[in-house]
């Protein structure tokens, strides 16, 4: 059995003179004006129903933040309570709530002065200087960076890297409705 061949748009190509040109040029500024004044009018229409929606679910927000800051308020009070045996997430009949603690995590702006200070303090920028120079010569391009699992195996030695931060893993708050599904951190 044949295959059906898929219909495929044909472009007319008009047939123009020297004379046709100019005409041409500016027929083409004339639909891309006409192209503009309808994105434009179109991304207006769009952001007029943007900030109707804004306005509409703002307070819808704030409530959310209201409840869910009470929820955290009672929790936070009756941990102990609520939580036994290291238990991190209680189910409810409409949701859960949970604690959780981020990982410890390496805060730095690993920036090239960064990592030139820590080879001075090291008496390493001739060696790198060296190695770039011969990678350049193999076409092999070269980039340091913090070793960051490294850091975090050893954060006591990486503090005193100038620039360096260890932030231990701080304990979160979360409520996940089950009607949305949609799990939301809760901050004070």
């Amino acid at each position: 059995m044949a295959k059906a061949k898929q219909q495929v748009d044909t472009i007319v190509i008009y047939e123009y003179n020297q004379d046709d040109l100019a005409k041409a040029i500016a027929e083409i500024a004339r639909l891309n004006t006409e192209m503009k004044q309808a994105e434009d009018k179109t991304n207006e229409s769009i952001l007029i129903l943007q900030t109707e929606l804004g306005e509409q679910i703002e307070p819808l927000k704030q409530e959310i933040k209201k409840i869910s800051l009470s929820v955290k308020k009672f929790v936070d009070a009756n941990r102990e309570k609520l939580f036994k045996d290291d238990v991190k997430t209680i189910k409810l009949e409409t949701g859960d709530i949970s604690y959780r603690s981020a990982g410890k995590s390496v805060a730095s702006n690993s920036s090239k002065k960064l990592i030139d200070n820590i080879l001075e303090a090291n008496n390493l920028i001739d060696v790198r200087d060296k190695f770039v120079k011969k990678m350049d010569k193999v076409f092999i391009r070269t980039k340091l960076e913090l070793n960051k699992d490294a850091i975090l195996e050893n954060p006591s030695t990486a503090k005193t890297v100038t620039g360096v931060e260890v932030a231990d893993g701080e304990e979160s708050f979360y409520i996940k409705p089950y009607a949305t599904n949609t799990e939301m951190q809760v901050a004070a």
